[in-house]
């Protein structure tokens, strides 16, 4: 559903209570997520239609020091809500920039979600409209159809499913997340990488958010062979968040094994995208994880940054 100029006003004042939202909100713009991440003073913008108690978009930034992030602590930020008409993106990012000018801001960055992620493709050609710098990254995603993810797959990776047969899968409970983080953190190590988030901020949103987020496992008899955490985007997407493996299991490569029973049970649960993430180290393209990402099925698409002086 598209919005009409007289549906919305602008606000930076925190709708009452009873407001409810009018699409699925995604997870990194709800109140309790931002909230688990506050390290920097913020600012939220609301699109709101006050004579139907109704949100219909919100974007956060977070500050720092002359700078304003949309945000900083997510995969991404920028817009969150229902498709509105360009001449409305370009009208609410005046707004939001006279607004971040009156604080002393003096650059603005939005980041942008990939493609799936429906609401930000008018922002995009509006942003490089009005002169804003881009960046992009290099992102991939799984789509959840009626076809397994077997039939996706290279066959150099269904050759390394096929030796996963006597491997289990598990959606493991919430209380083993001190386990499953030490053994990505271990796994990471070993490959001279390490991880964005801390355990006690990652365990903080967890414990705020728990009905967003999957632990999953494969073992081979005892041994853990392979984990990753899963965040509930939204309804229709997921993210498959710091996947890892053990390398001693380096031939069976466990986790096109995880990925493809997380796919299965993506697709009973209504699933339609499984978001695998950028694949870059240190701002440059991951060619070895490019090519994983590819070949268990993955679809390439660009994730942008946008950034300009104000």
């Amino acid at each position: 559903m598209h919005l009409k100029t007289v549906d919305y006003k602008l606000t930076t004042d925190t709708p009452p209570a009873h407001y409810k939202f009018s699409y699925d909100q995604n997870l990194y713009h709800r109140i309790e997520y931002l909230e688990c991440q506050s390290k920097l003073p913020g600012s939220t913008f609301w699109l709101c239609d006050h004579p139907s108690a109704q949100i219909h978009g919100v974007i956060h930034f977070h500050l720092e020091g002359s700078r304003a992030v949309s945000h900083a602590y997510a995969p991404f930020g920028s817009f969150d809500g229902k498709i509105i008409p360009n001449n409305m993106v370009e009208n609410f990012i005046s707004y939001i920039t006279k607004t971040l000018i009156k604080h002393g801001l003096k650059q603005m960055q939005f980041n942008q979600p990939a493609p799936f992620y429906s609401a930000g493709s008018g922002w995009a050609q509006v942003l490089r409209s009005l002169g804003f710098s881009v960046r992009h990254s290099i992102n991939h995603h799984v789509i959840v159809d009626k076809f397994p993810l077997r039939d996706k797959m290279h066959l150099m990776e269904k050759r390394k499913l096929t030796r996963c047969e006597e491997f289990c899968f598990k959606l493991q409970p919430l209380s083993f997340f001190s386990r499953i983080y030490q053994f990505i953190k271990a796994c990471r190590q070993e490959r001279n990488q390490s991880l964005s988030m801390s355990f006690e901020s990652l365990e903080k949103v967890i414990r705020k958010l728990p009905a967003n987020f999957l632990l999953c496992t494969a073992s081979y008899g005892n041994t853990l062979a392979a984990a990753a955490i899963v965040i509930k985007v939204t309804s229709r997407c997921w993210y498959q968040f710091y996947p890892a493996h053990n390398n001693k299991f380096n031939r069976e490569s466990p986790l096109v094994f995880l990925m493809s029973e997380l796919y299965a049970h993506a697709r009973k649960e209504g699933v339609e995208i499984i978001d695998l993430g950028t694949s870059e180290d240190q701002g440059l393209p991951n060619k070895g994880l490019l090519t994983f990402k590819k070949r268990i099925g993955g679809i390439t698409t660009m994730k942008s940054s946008y950034f300009k002086t104000i």
